[in-house]
């Protein structure tokens, strides 16, 4: 009896270091989630500076080939780097104040379009329903507040993204010289031999999917902002060239930032297109072009480069979104496929790495 337990003792003993590896597992994860949202300001930067130095790596290590001095190289992309952060936030800021400057003529648009809306909401639907009480009261909206305080937000955050890039871009300088010599790192932690050269060839694909992601990304919102610019100047919607630029920019949230943009932009359509058939063609136009470079652009040139599923990435974008806010939105998708890949080592997490892959076709 005896010798039956303890053998029935032996065997239920893996299942029970499984669960407590498991459990433990967890705790890491949430003291690590905790540990990277309350240390944000420094971790955020110094990441930053490691995925763009990865990624401009193959440019920097190019141009040390053919005999330009590191540090000139490094110096130059770095400045390169700030010139166009200013020349964006400029732009930004002169759009902002020109909106702000307009915003009278604008409320006046908004108010004829409520006008409009509620004579035909109450000669087809409602005839005592007040859409301006109800904007007022129930999602307690005032035009002029409403404006100024989504400004102000949005000036605090174009704040807080630029005071992260520029500690980046300091971290930058002094990192890429590591970065260039990643072998020589890799072979280390690896311990040389068979070990050493897989974890450079883990490093290697997923270098080379998160840059193929990047350049993907870059082509279509290039494309969309392009398409968005060109159908506001033909509508005549003010600001033609900061809504291109913007859904540029969204664009790279996944799936969410085509939405913003084209909301926005449709908001801002619909305070300045007057006949409702030309409206919906906006709309037609804007939406047609984000499904056709969202549902069969990307999919054709991505493939299954990233090897993630839509839920993976929604659930990336929520949580570094709620950790590192707007630079954590946009780096969600590298860090998911660098933690899936960090995942696949461990044989324990095969079902969770699953869960987390796309199937292939």
């Amino acid at each position: 009896m005896a010798e039956f337990l303890s053998a029935e003792g032996m065997q239920l003993l893996p299942d029970k270091l499984s669960a407590v590896n498991n459990k433990l597992a967890f705790i890491v994860a949430v003291l690590t989630a905790y540990l990277l949202q309350e240390l944000s300001s420094l971790v955020m930067p110094i990441v930053l500076a490691v995925f763009v130095g990865v990624l401009i790596e193959p440019i920097v290590g190019r141009m040390a080939r053919r005999g330009i001095p590191l540090g000139l190289a490094i110096g130059v992309l770095v400045l390169l780097l700030c010139g166009l952060m200013y020349l964006v936030s400029m732009f930004i800021t002169q759009t902002i104040n020109q909106v702000l400057e307009q915003r009278d003529a604008f409320m006046q648009s908004f108010s004829a379009e409520l006008d409009r809306i509620q004579a035909f909401l109450e000669k087809h639907y409602q005839p005592n329903f007040n859409l301006r009480e109800y904007l007022s009261s129930e999602l307690k909206l005032n035009e002029t507040q409403w404006i100024l305080k989504y400004t102000g937000f949005f000036l605090q955050a174009m704040v807080q993204v630029g005071e992260t890039i520029g500690l980046a871009s300091i971290y930058l300088v002094f990192l890429m010289s590591a970065i260039l010599h990643y072998k020589r790192y890799l072979r280390y932690i690896g311990g040389g031999g068979v070990r050493g050269k897989r974890l450079i060839a883990q490093f290697r694909r997923v270098r080379s999917a998160v840059q193929t992601y990047i350049l993907v990304k870059l082509l279509a919102s290039l494309a969309n902002g392009i398409c968005f610019f060109i159908t506001c100047t033909f509508f005549g919607v003010d600001f033609a060239l900061f809504w291109g630029f913007l859904t540029f920019i969204l664009y790279f949230i996944p799936n969410v930032g085509a939405v913003i943009s084209s909301v926005l932009v449709g908001l801002m359509g619909f305070l300045q297109i007057d006949s409702f058939v030309h409206f919906f063609l906006f709309i037609f136009i804007l939406a047609f072009f984000q499904f056709f470079t969202t549902n069969i652009l990307e999919p054709k040139y991505l493939g299954d480069r990233l090897r993630l599923n839509t839920a993976t990435v929604l659930t990336g974008l929520i949580v570094w979104g709620y950790l590192w806010g707007i630079i954590g939105i946009f780096l969600s998708v590298p860090l998911m496929v660098l933690i899936r890949e960090i995942l696949s080592q461990v044989p324990e997490y095969d079902v969770l790495v699953k869960l987390m892959s796309k199937q292939r076709s």
